[in-house]
């Protein structure tokens, strides 16, 4: 079939247009996975959480009390830190002075600020459904993180005796943004 416009498009026919390129655009480009938005709705905390510890003090609090409530910073090497395809990754301890010697970048070119680092305590946290299984979804993509970001972990914490390193299976993650806010 073949279609031949000839003269001018009449204006209520270019305003459905318009309008229909519109809806289009909006719905076709800004479809996202309706799973992704209902687990970010329930797991990204929208203020930050009241009492934050340090990821040291909360290892200590775990062995009483597992929940657990603590910043972090996503530092390191990006295949290192996060597990591809599972909401899975590791956060490190925000060093005292870490501000005043540099800031969170200088430390990648310091070699003091990097020993202190690789020496810092370290989380790993972990994301899970209703009955208990890693969520099978990048965290990355979940939570819209990366290596840098300092984040807020709510959940249950534990120490095995073999890692000897505070693992956490979250329930709400707050990423604080520059500027402020989640």
């Amino acid at each position: 079939m073949n279609i031949a416009l000839r003269g001018p498009i009449p204006a209520c026919h270019s305003r459905l247009l318009v309008s229909l390129a519109v809806v289009l655009l909006i719905t076709g480009c800004s479809a996202e996975n309706p799973r992704l938005v209902k687990l970010r709705q329930q797991l990204v905390l929208a203020v930050e959480p009241e009492s934050v510890t340090t990821i040291d003090a909360a290892r200590a609090e775990a062995i009483e009390n597992p929940r657990v409530t603590f910043v972090g910073r996503i530092t390191g090497n990006e295949h290192e830190v996060f597990v591809p395809r599972q909401a899975s990754f590791v956060v490190t301890e925000i060093l005292a002075d870490e501000v005043g010697h540099g800031g969170k970048d200088h430390a990648e070119n310091c070699p003091f600020c990097k020993q202190r680092a690789a020496n810092a305590p370290r989380a790993a946290v972990h994301f899970v459904d209703s009955s208990g299984e890693l969520l099978a979804v990048d965290a990355r993509e979940l939570f819209g993180i990366r290596v840098g970001d300092t984040v807020v972990i709510r959940g249950q914490g534990e120490v095995p005796t073999e890692l000897d390193m505070l693992q956490v299976t979250a329930d709400g993650i707050y990423i604080r943004r520059p500027g402020g806010g989640s």
